[in-house]
This record gives structure tokens, sequence and C-alpha cells, in this order.
């Protein structure tokens, strides 16, 4: 199911990818500029509580991980420096994100927004299973059946 959605986003970001390697942008230059303007959404945006615009920011940022990655195999500058570098600001890039969300402004703007059917949390779960049924669940996850299934626990479970 993912390749599905991997190869739709490969179609829309190779002419992007085609163009900076044109204008001589390298790929590790797009994987820092990808990592500082998720870093600045997130630090910026989240702390005010303005939740929307900043992972409207860090998500345009995110995209940028998928043209570097485009970049580096068309051009055939795949290297281990690369690799190194991308994964290394991923985790820079959700260490802002974790770091911007504080959880004393986040938790009840959140809630609030949940409430208000505004955060429509319930349609992002694809598939509920009970506690007895979590090894199911992770066989469909691997199979590409799942992608956010949800273990469900009842007063049965404790």
């Amino acid at each position: 199911m993912m390749e599905r959605f991997r190869a739709f986003w490969t179609k829309v970001f190779t002419p992007v990818a085609r163009l900076f390697l044109r204008l001589g942008i390298s790929p590790d230059a797009v994987t820092v500029v990808g990592t500082l303007g998720v870093c600045a959404g997130a630090l910026i945006f989240f702390p005010q509580g303005k939740f929307l615009i900043g992972v409207l920011v860090c998500t345009a940022f995110v995209f940028s991980d998928m043209v570097d990655g485009q970049m580096a195999r068309l051009s055939g500058r795949t290297s281990s420096w690369g690799a190194f570098l991308d994964s290394t600001l991923d985790r820079i890039g959700d260490g802002a994100i974790f770091g911007g969300l504080s959880p004393r402004v986040a938790i009840p703007e959140l809630l609030s927004l949940y409430q208000e059917g505004q955060l429509k949390l319930d349609e992002l779960v694809t598939t509920r299973y009970s506690l007895e049924d979590v090894n199911q669940g992770y066989q469909d996850m691997r199979d590409g059946k799942n992608i956010r299934g949800m273990i469900v626990y009842t007063d049965a479970d404790r």
C-alpha cells in the first residue's frame, strides 16, 4: 500500500528534482534547507499555539526529504554520507517538532480542537483491534493492509 503512495509522490517530485539539479543545487543542500524549514515551522509556530500554520510549514518542508533522495538517485550521487546526513537531520527535525509542542500549551489546545470537531483524530484510524487481535494488527501492518491501526482496550483487558 505504501509503495503506491511513494510511486505517486515520486512522479510528482521528479520534475522538481530535475529542475534543482539543472540549477546546480545539491541534494545535501535540499536536505539542510528542508530541516531548517521544519525546525523553523515547529519552533516558531507550535509554542505560540499556531498549530495549523506550523503543520503546514513543516509539511511543506518535509516534502524536501523526498526531493533530495530523488535528486541523489537521478544524479547517481547516492552515498553513505548523504544517507547519514539525511537520517541525522530527520531526527533533528523530529526533535524540533517535539520540542516545539509544549505540553502545557499543546494538549489543551489539541483537546479543544478535537472536542469542537476540528481535529478529526478518529478518521485517521484505519482499523481497530482488540487486545486479543494484536498479532493480526501487526500482520496487517506488515502486509500493507493497515496504515494506522489502534488497539482498543476494554475493562475486560484489565
